[in-house]
């Protein structure tokens, strides 16, 4: 389920998951809006949030588990595959993903909610 910051300006970029977010299993977090060869950093956290940054971008996850980090390709993309634990214990956990750059001309993607299943 994706979610925005309330202010539609604020996050230009794009987000989607595409795959089966099973335990075991990797699914692929599709970014786009940003400008070639930007870099940017992609957050999984376990709470949403809409916190306002002096960046000029909404923050939308907080409590964060994972961090990468990246580079866009020349039209301002990047896929990036993400690894699920074979861990039973996550069925049912909500984790929130985003993705955003945080350079001279930032930019911050929607977010998505991504429900562990078996």
């Amino acid at each position: 389920r994706a979610y925005d910051a309330l202010d539609a300006q604020r996050n230009s970029g794009q987000l989607t998951l595409t795959g089966d977010p099973k335990v075991g299993s990797t699914v692929s977090v599709a970014i786009s809006g940003l400008a070639a060869s930007q870099p940017f950093v992609l957050g999984v956290g376990l709470t949403p949030v809409v916190i306002d940054d002096e960046s000029g971008i909404s923050l939308l996850i907080d409590d964060m588990v994972s961090i990468r980090s990246g580079t866009a390709n020349s039209v301002g993309e990047s896929v990036v595959p993400i690894a699920i634990p074979p861990r039973s214990n996550l069925v049912g956990v909500s984790v929130y993903v985003q993705a955003g750059s945080f350079s001279a001309a930032s930019v911050g993607t929607n977010a998505v909610e991504v429900v562990i299943c078996q």
